[in-house]
């Protein structure tokens, strides 16, 4: 038993040490501190989702929102903002995974959610 408790722990940090590692390789590729910051945030209802951007000097911001089947559900142009926060509500598309794609000046930034 402690053993398996042991071995679980384990596998636990080290997919979150892989996950973390995964994702500051993708941060560091597409941006640099004193580049920005571009995440999505899900809310607790399970279909809300907060996205946070602030890169200086942005000129056009491109948001899609993607189906599991490669099709935009949704799209919009944010201009002339570097610094915004949208939330969008999901409720009506049906359960499932979504990929948000967020291009802007210094690259092409996604991040996959469910929708519950």
């Amino acid at each position: 038993m402690k053993k398996a408790m042991i071995i679980s722990a384990l596998f636990f940090v080290a997919l979150n040490v892989a996950h973390s590692a995964n994702a500051q390789a993708f941060k560091a590729a597409l941006f640099s501190e004193e580049d920005g910051i571009v995440k999505v945030m899900a809310k607790r209802d399970g279909h809300t989702f907060d996205l946070i951007y602030q890169v200086a000097d942005e000129e056009k911001v491109k948001v899609n929102i993607v189906n599991d089947e490669q099709r935009v559900v949704f799209t919009e142009v944010v201009r002339d903002r570097d610094t915004f926060r949208r939330k969008y509500n999901l409720d009506l598309l049906p359960a499932g995974e979504y990929t948000f794609e967020v291009t802007g000046k210094y690259g092409k930034y996604t991040q996959r959610v469910s929708v519950l």
